[in-house]
């Protein structure tokens, strides 16, 4: 099958892989879906390609109007393109637009029983070393859609929360990196606080004894 669009998007060369697509669709009608699902390197097909670069919004939007089920097909490792993008730093707008009309996709978990927010989150840490942003919007987003995401344990035990904690207690307290994980924490400690009290006024109403309660949150 047609390999040229997967390198059009791998070398960000936007806008001929949306002019190609275009093209495509008038002469090609019936195999245009197949094309974008057809999977290259890494296992990935273009629209998790393109949304993993940074893809501007017209062709991510123009890949879904060909074909509305890219943003709900996973890999063989159980992988979205939303848990893919957040693991390689996708736009706000990416995120939003695969939401947008698919928004238990942040409640998805793949093979690893990890959630778009645990991946999300591992990119935050590792892009708070640099520069530039790390990722506060996105995991903004992705705790307002699936704000139970905090609390799930991915299959070694680890929440978003956690992975946190273990990133900051390897770096100086003093050092920015560490300020930077803090508010990284912030944010998911919010989620997680707003959740608690959510469940709180629902265990007064149901008169649950404080055992229960702590029966509950171990079991998080």
């Amino acid at each position: 099958m047609d390999s040229l669009l997967f390198t059009l998007i791998k070398d960000k060369n936007w806008d001929e892989a949306l002019i190609h697509i275009q093209s495509f669709i008038k002469e090609n009608k019936n195999n245009i879906q197949q094309i974008l699902k057809e999977r290259h390197e890494a296992n990935l097909n273009s629209f998790e390609l393109a949304v993993c670069l940074k893809a501007p919004q017209e062709l991510l939007e123009e890949m879904i109007r060909i074909d509305k089920s890219l943003p709900t097909s996973h890999d063989p490792f159980g992988l979205t393109a939303l848990h893919i993008g957040c693991l390689n730093g996708a736009t706000l707008n990416a995120v939003k637009l695969i939401l947008q009309d698919h928004p238990h996709l942040a409640s998805q978990l793949d093979d690893d029983n990890k959630s778009p927010l645990h991946h999300a989150v591992e990119h935050a840490c590792t892009s708070a070393s640099g520069d530039g942003d790390f990722y506060i919007d996105v995991l903004q987003a992705l705790c307002l859609a699936a704000p139970d995401m905090v609390h799930i344990r991915d299959k070694s035990g680890v929440t978003p929360i956690d992975f946190v904690q273990d990133c900051k207690a390897e770096v100086d307290v003093d050092s920015i990196l560490f300020q930077k994980l803090d508010i990284v924490y912030k944010v998911l400690s919010v989620t997680s606080i707003y959740l608690y009290r959510t469940n709180k006024q629902r265990w007064e109403r149901q008169n649950v004894t404080l055992q229960k309660v702590l029966q509950i949150l171990q079991e998080k």
